[in-house]
């Protein structure tokens, strides 16, 4: 039986809880309550460029996603390529007899946020942005009572089509007023929450 068969159906300690994203130079892991998304990150942020994605989908209760998360996890740290991680979900598909479900998927690469992006800082004269790729946080530099936009409820999956903004135009956004960043994020489909810091 292969190491990801024997997991799949054994008890392994939890590296890989619901709603953790494990990310290394070469593969993005994220699990949700009945799958585990596995994304190949060497074409991540490549115009021209295609980026592999498996779903490991649950269908019956009794596979083992912790399990199968914690191989995932090793073999993630490991950097196996492609084709042995394609191997490693298939193994596990087939041991489940059809209670897991491997579906694949293609991205353009530059849909995909690449690995380990550091967060930006931008200091304009009206505001102050800082922008990672998980988070953001906005403060009005001219008001007083230092009006913020932070993530707005259900809009954590829009952030990195803001950092790929703010990346490509960081010049363009140190000139903009706060009501300006605030339209800029509505057209770009970012939702945003805004309060008083001072509050």
């Amino acid at each position: 039986m292969t190491a990801l068969a024997t997991a799949a159906k054994t008890s392994i300690a939890l590296p890989l809880a619901v709603g953790l994203t494990h990310e290394t130079k070469l593969w993005r892991l994220h699990r949700y309550m009945d799958s585990i998304v596995v994304t190949d990150l060497r074409n991540a942020g490549k115009r021209g460029k295609k980026v592999q994605e498996w779903a490991a989908i649950r269908w019956i209760a009794k596979v083992d996603l912790d399990a199968l998360g914690a191989e995932l996890y090793r073999l993630a740290n490991v950097g196996v390529d492609p084709e042995a991680m394609k191997m490693a979900l298939d193994e596990a598909a087939e041991a489940s007899n059809g209670a897991l479900r491997i579906d694949v998927r293609e991205k353009r690469g530059v849909d995909v946020t690449p690995a380990g992006l550091p967060a930006i800082t931008v200091h304009g004269e009206h505001i102050t942005l800082t922008v990672s790729t998980k988070d953001f946080h906005i403060r009005n530099e001219k008001d007083m009572n230092e009006s913020t936009l932070i993530p707005g409820e259900g809009g954590k999956k829009e952030i990195p089509d803001l950092y790929n903004w703010v990346k490509a135009n960081e010049d363009h956004v140190r000139g903009l007023t706060f009501a300006q960043v605030r339209d800029a994020l509505r057209l770009l489909g970012v939702r945003t929450h805004e309060y008083c810091a001072m509050d």
